[in-house]
This record gives C-alpha cells, structure tokens and sequence, in this order.
C-alpha cells in the first residue's frame, strides 16, 4: 500500500552524475526536489545539508556517520514510530 515515489538510490553513481557515491570526508548537497533513498552506510561524512528528501531504506540495518546534518526546508526520513 505504499504510494510510488520516484527517488534516486544512494549507492547508484547516477545520483551523483556519474560519478561515485561520496567517499569519506566529503560533504552532500540534496537539492529541493531530489529524493535520496539510503541503501548502503556510507562512509564518515563531514556535512549534509538537505534541502530536498534523505530516507533511509525500509528493513536495512544502516548507520550514517556524519559531523554535521543540516535540514533545511527538506526532510530527512529514518523510519517510523513503530519500526
């Protein structure tokens, strides 16, 4: 019953414009309209600033190390009250 979404996955490099997932240290940008779905745990990050849509994936065990998340205007989506 879940509604369809289109959303890009976190590990594919076509989210990144070809070019890998970000490596440890570097920063992300979510631009207002793209929705990211968390698939992997990424390595430790420095910053994510999310202006758009962060949803960590349904049913996977996954961490996000990062010094700073900042949400603006955005969503940043772990799970819900029952899961």
């Amino acid at each position: 019953t879940d509604p369809y979404i289109y959303a890009d996955l976190w590990s594919a490099s076509t989210t990144w414009g070809g070019d890998p997932p970000p490596a440890e240290g570097e920063s992300v940008y979510i631009p207002p309209g793209q929705h990211i779905i968390l698939d992997v745990s990424p390595p430790q990050l420095v910053l994510i600033l999310i202006e758009g849509i962060l949803q960590f994936e349904n049913n996977l065990d996954l961490q996000l190390n990062c010094s700073y998340i900042f949400v603006n205007g955005g969503s940043f989506i772990i799970g819900t009250e029952s899961k």
